[in-house]
């Protein structure tokens, strides 16, 4: 699992944690319906999610782990469709769907979420994603969940 954080994250702020890969391994398109986490310890909110075309470098315009600002604050519409194939047919270039997370603390604690859901609708029937990826806010001077705020 590999865990992100933002150190002294400011109670109720709203962070954007992105570059989140996510392709289709076909031809088609689905709807993302709902982003949380599998496992909540301290009181982590998924707050918006939107999807976006992604298929350049990652520090090219992608949106940062954990970037201080919500997704109006960056511009970014809310969008919940993907449509990327990982690799279209006839095509040797990757392509991707960014997902961007806004999250936020909503108690004093430092609060952890462990392991992105990722729920969508595909043909009308409902199926879900596990994205193995930790995030967590930390509260400034709070003990550490886990070695999270070390």
């Amino acid at each position: 699992m590999i865990t992100r954080r933002s150190s002294s994250a400011r109670l109720g702020h709203p962070y954007l944690f992105g570059n989140i890969p996510l392709c289709l391994d076909r031809g088609g398109s689905v709807t993302v319906t709902r982003v949380g986490f599998g496992e909540n310890l301290g009181d982590l909110n998924v707050d918006a999610f939107t999807l976006r075309s992604f298929h350049r470098p990652f520090d090219n315009d992608g949106v940062n782990l954990g970037e201080p600002i919500g997704l109006e604050g960056r511009a970014l519409s809310v969008k919940h469709d993907v449509s990327q194939a990982c690799q279209p047919e006839d095509s040797s270039r990757m392509e991707f769907a960014e997902l961007v997370l806004q999250v936020s603390r909503r108690t004093q604690k430092t609060a952890f979420g462990r392991g992105i859901v990722v729920t969508y609708l595909s043909d009308g029937v409902e199926r879900r994603l596990g994205i193995s990826l930790g995030i967590g806010l930390c509260a400034p001077a709070d003990a550490p969940i886990e070695s999270v705020c070390d």
